[in-house]
């Protein structure tokens, strides 16, 4: 059977603790893991790594071509009354179950064709009774220009869009949670690449309404945001300032087994080469006794409150997904991971530093997730001792003595998810990851953390030891401090109204390396690297030819009505387009100007250029008047720190309609 209840226990057969001489309730006894069939309920405000933009379904233009209505296909939901017997059975605690299927592009859904060749698939996921659905793909590869979305039925959640930038080598994607009992996938697929695009969904994690978990509180509380004790420190009270830089190496895993999945916390951590590999140590217990899916973790950093106080609503934060597995051990429950792709530098990430000598640390902290909540803090000013005798877990693990830290907290305490979380010395370096302890609010908290200095040997084998990896020069030495991690860049996606990549745009880059220029392909995407850190840089986005392409007698018509008052034009983008003389009016003289270019007698409009670009982000103050604002053309970044994201509308003058072909 799947489940297992996993306690911490506070001793050994050679201690003969008891629950009862600790005075503790066997419920409050830290349990080493949940990795309960589930998939907790998230609504996450920024997922992994996304290009951003709007399904083509979206766009006002394409509502005749998107009238037919999207098939459905309806999945069976589990058995409720079998989950409640196993719940009962096990630990209680699971509120979402897999379903297995099989959905594909190529056979289910519909396509779509759009005017100028690309196309569309959607479909509807439909699963009776959830609370929230997830999906999980293989063979999962889109290509360059390719993006899919995810969202609700009433569109009030988005996820994506997901390009070729998400694609693994092992086909392994993931997109979840929705909240509600359906969700709509939509894949928009260029002419030019048209067939290369595939995935297959294979399971659909189900949630489910748990009740008379305790007392009648629904288990969607109990796990993510706001969910944990109400004695947690945040991880930003003034009580963790010591270790500032420590925090921001912590994040929240989602941890992905074949079984289902949990809440686990890691660390990423330097190496003696200094080269910037994203390693991350988190606890062996996480995965052990099942079949791990590494390249579909989930790493969230940054989930956290900006201050002390717990915040009303849930924080944006920044993930990462995947990961390749690199050594672990049980004795002293370490993992160490290392996480596919490149962490952005706006993540404003910290690789931890390390101390592999085995005195015991004065004083301690740690930051953690626990039940999958923002991050917390706990701390012990008291000497951490070395805990002589061996550990029994009620899991059939029994670790050997001297392997573990033992340590006593003064400020806050764990829970589920916090496991993993790395103990940080009195110098900020590691010295070990929480296996398991007691984690009550009104008395004694105590943890174990198998040991740093253990796990750098280990079992003497590069699978078994973290001295291979951490040490690739092989210096030999004890301690070694952390360091900031990111490249300095500025990187974005020129897209249309429509949400079509606009290929072919000369991007300006003005900084004190002087000028720089990229190009867009069929992605719309570009991207500046090995900027300087701190300087002020300025965008500026540039196509100017082919004037006639997308505009013709049905733009005419289309401003003749906004003239005459007849119809209006309905965006921003198409009232800019047709003031193609920048007369801060539309007129006709701006008819007069197209007409030459449809008849040939002009090659410009003598006035707007081909293509404009505005920064994404603008809020027109009118945008049924935008005339009269100082609408910027370019973006400046006043100081440069990390990644830097910056997107542009572009808009093809003239064609009010936008049937100009983005790729031309």
């Amino acid at each position: 059977m799947f489940f297992r209840l996993i306690f911490c226990t506070s001793g050994s057969n050679k201690e003969n603790l008891s629950l009862q001489e600790l005075n503790l309730h066997p419920m409050r006894i830290d349990y080493k893991l949940m990795l309960f069939l589930s998939l907790v309920v998230y609504l996450p405000v920024q997922a992994q790594i996304s290009a951003g933009g709007q399904p083509p379904s979206f766009n006002a233009k394409n509502r005749t071509v998107f009238k037919q209505s999207i098939p459905i296909r309806s999945l069976t939901a589990p058995d409720l009354t079998k989950l409640k017997t196993e719940d009962e059975q096990g630990p209680a605690l699971r509120f979402a179950a897999p379903i297995p299927t099989d959905i594909r592009p190529d056979k289910d859904g519909q396509w779509t064709v759009l005017e100028n060749g690309n196309r569309v698939w959607r479909i509807r996921i439909q699963v009776k009774g959830a609370l929230a659905l997830a999906a999980l793909y293989e063979d999962f590869h889109l290509p360059v220009g390719g993006r899919l979305f995810m969202y609700n039925p009433d569109k009030s959640q988005l996820l994506g869009a997901y390009t070729h930038k998400n694609n693994q080598e092992s086909g392994h994607f993931m997109t979840g949670l929705i909240e509600g009992d359906g969700f709509i996938l939509e894949y928009f697929e260029p002419a030019a690449v048209k067939g290369q695009g595939h995935f297959r969904i294979f399971r659909v994690d189900y949630a489910y309404h748990r009740e008379n978990y305790a007392a009648g509180k629904s288990l969607l509380n109990d796990f993510g945001f706001g969910a944990s004790l109400d004695c947690h420190l945040n991880a930003n009270c003034n009580q963790g300032d010591d270790w500032r830089d420590q925090q921001r190496g912590v994040c929240r895993i989602i941890v992905v087994v074949q079984e289902g999945m949990g809440y686990c916390t890691g660390s990423l951590i330097n190496n003696t080469a200094n080269d910037g590999t994203p390693y991350l140590l988190s606890a062996y217990h996480c995965q052990d006794g099942y079949t791990p899916l590494w390249d579909l973790y989930r790493f969230d950093f940054n989930y956290q409150s900006e201050d002390c106080d717990n915040p009303a609503e849930e924080p944006v934060f920044n993930s990462i997904l995947g990961s390749t597995y690199r050594a672990g051990r049980q004795q002293s429950d370490f993992i160490l991971l290392e996480l596919n792709g490149e962490i952005p530098g706006n993540y404003n990430v910290y690789l931890n530093g390390w101390n592999r000598r085995s005195e015991t640390p004065t004083q301690s902290a740690m930051f953690h997730h626990p039940v999958g909540d923002i991050k917390k803090f706990s701390n012990s000013t008291q000497t951490a001792t070395i805990q002589g005798t061996s550990i029994n877990w009620n899991n059939g693990v029994t670790t050997p003595a001297n392997h573990h830290f033992r340590v006593n907290f003064t400020n806050g305490t764990f829970e589920v998810g916090s496991s993993g979380c790395a103990l940080f010395d009195e110098d900020g370096w590691i010295v070990g990851q929480l296996n398991g302890g007691t984690n009550v609010c009104d008395g004694l908290t105590f943890g174990y953390f198998g040991r740093f200095s253990n796990s750098w040997t280990g079992g003497n084998t590069a699978a078994t030891s973290l001295v291979d990896w951490l040490d690739p020069l092989g210096l030999g030495v004890d301690t070694l401090n952390g360091t900031n991690l990111g490249n300095d860049a500025i990187e974005g996606t020129i897209l249309n109204e429509s949400g079509e990549a606009i290929v072919n745009v000369v991007i300006q880059l003005d900084g004190p390396e002087g000028l720089q220029y990229d190009t867009t392909g069929v992605d719309g995407l570009y991207r500046f690297e090995d900027l300087t850190s701190g300087a002020t840089y300025s965008i500026q986005p540039m196509k100017d030819y082919n004037y006639g392409n997308g505009v013709s007698t049905v733009d005419l018509i289309h401003i003749q009505k906004q003239i005459l008052s007849v119809a209006a034009l309905d965006s921003p983008y198409k009232l800019l387009s047709a003031d193609v003389n920048l007369s801060g009016n539309i007129s006709t003289l701006d008819a007069i100007k197209i007409k030459k270019v449809i008849l040939g007698t002009a090659t410009s409009f003598d006035g707007a250029t081909s293509w404009q670009f505005i920064p994404e982000d603008y809020i027109f103050i009118d945008s049924e008047n935008p005339f009269n604002e100082n609408i910027p053309q370019e973006t400046t970044i006043a100081t440069l720190n990390g990644l830097h994201s910056v997107n542009f509308v572009g808009f093809k003058s003239g064609d009010v309609n936008v049937s100009a072909d983005p790729g031309n």
